[in-house]
């Protein structure tokens, strides 16, 4: 889920990728 974009398909938890 660590790709450029944040578009990981997995939900928020403990790993928020999203915020990068």
């Amino acid at each position: 889920p660590l790709h450029p974009g944040g578009d990981d398909p997995v939900p928020p938890g403990p790993f928020d990728t999203r915020e990068h």
